[in-house]
């Protein structure tokens, strides 16, 4: 009986410790901000995908990033190096986060969560891990003729970008068949806009669209320019990121389509 009962008793501690440190799919044991609990409902993370149309793994980083936004909601910025859809902005990005393999991957635009590793799992455990602590953002924004208006509801200091992005580009990709599409083309941050000190809804910030969105121009850019254009010209649509300045992580984000201007 002896042995039984001691047998019955670490069965009970093992079933235990499975237990400890399990958590709910909506929330992260994050930590710093008194609770130590993200709620990540309502919540729209941001994964920058560092890529190139002659990097032989990065299909795979794009598949497994389709993988992912099957469990989590995140805007995905592909942003390309040495090849036709090279911009200033996501120069700055690679130089920033200073990434030398392609393809590469950093969440919520925290340094500390950059891998190159093509696996589902671990880009949503780094984006769980990444958000600001803050309370989710509440973001409004519209488009009127070439002005994109944004207005940012938050209780903390943060900072508003807006990536434009290109969806629907058919040109060749190396490690994949010779008509890829290539989606959430990172085309640069717009002009315009600025922070906001938190407590109370930011006045309304204006970012300028630029003429390839609007129609002025027949060419395929960002607000800060590109190296060129290949392929197919595609449809337009704008990331609206806000980030908390306390720790320059994304806090929440929302996608607005421009296909209709």
């Amino acid at each position: 009986m002896g042995i039984l009962r001691k047998t019955a008793y670490l069965l009970l501690l093992a079933a235990a410790a499975a237990c400890i440190g399990q958590v709910d799919d909506d929330i992260i044991d994050e930590g710093g901000d008194g609770s130590g609990v993200v709620d990540l409902s309502g919540r729209t993370g941001v994964i920058l995908d560092f890529t190139a149309t002659w990097c032989v793994n990065c299909p795979r980083m794009h598949t497994a990033l389709e993988e992912a936004a099957a469990e989590r909601s995140f805007i995905p910025l592909s942003v390309h190096f040495q090849d036709a859809y090279v911009c200033d902005d996501g120069m700055e990005l690679i130089s920033r986060f200073a990434v030398q393999a392609y393809p590469s991957a950093v969440a919520n635009f925290d340094g500390e969560t950059l891998i190159t590793a093509t696996s589902k799992d671990l880009l949503v455990a780094k984006l769980d891990a990444s958000f600001s602590t803050a309370a989710p953002a509440e973001i409004t924004a519209s488009v009127e003729g070439g002005t994109l208006s944004v207005s940012v509801t938050a209780a903390f200091s943060h900072e508003v970008k807006v990536a434009l992005l290109e969806d629907g580009v058919v040109a060749p990709q190396t490690g994949a068949e010779s008509n890829y599409t290539h989606n959430n083309i990172f085309r640069g941050f717009l002009s315009g806009g600025s922070g906001g000190t938190g407590g109370s809804t930011d006045n309304i910030l204006a970012f300028t669209l630029p003429d390839s969105v609007t129609g002025s121009s027949g060419s395929s850019s960002g607000s800060s320019g590109s190296s060129g254009s290949s392929g197919s010209s595609g449809t337009f649509k704008a990331a609206v990121i806000v980030l908390d300045t306390s720790t320059g992580t994304v806090n929440n984000a929302t996608l607005l389509p421009l296909q209709s201007l």
